[in-house]
């Protein structure tokens, strides 16, 4: 079975505030205060993709653009993951203080460090991205059925 994620994270009430800067914009609460903002398709065409940045399927310049904007009020993350037969990786870019201030690619663990930038806490859980949630879904489609627009 597969696991499958693109997604804008950071605290729920940060990312709230941005879910008007796109109409494709929806919000997955998660736990410890964090939430997600599934990259659909149809979010990544309306953030307008320019120049695709290393090698990521969904993390462009105008994605890096929106989440250098909404880190001068908080830190956001893109994280990206793909694994199929135990076979695959992890990405992440971090945003803090109106810049990119860590990008990681390809490798295991990424995700887990940015969780941990955000202010995830292990706890009882395995690892960061147990502990917020991640695992509640293996698939793209399943976080953006879950997705809301709150009101």
């Amino acid at each position: 079975m597969g696991y499958y994620l693109q997604a804008i994270v950071g605290r729920r009430e940060l990312l709230a505030r941005h879910l008007c800067d796109y109409a494709g914009a929806r919000l997955v609460d998660l736990e410890q205060g964090l939430a997600l903002i599934p990259m659909t398709d149809e979010l990544f065409d309306e953030i307008g993709s320019g120049v695709k940045k290393a090698d990521i399927f969904k993390y462009s310049e105008g994605v890096a653009k929106w989440l250098v904007q909404i880190s001068s009020e908080g830190p956001v993350a893109y994280i990206e993951a793909e694994y199929f037969g135990g076979a695959g990786g992890q990405n992440a870019a971090f945003f803090q203080n109106h810049k990119e201030t860590l990008f990681a690619d390809n490798g295991s663990g990424n995700i887990n460090a940015v969780l941990r930038l955000l202010g995830a806490e292990v706890g009882v859980e395995h690892d960061e991205f147990e502990a917020v949630g991640l695992p509640r879904h293996r698939d793209m489609d399943d976080w953006i059925a879950e997705a809301t627009r709150p009101t």
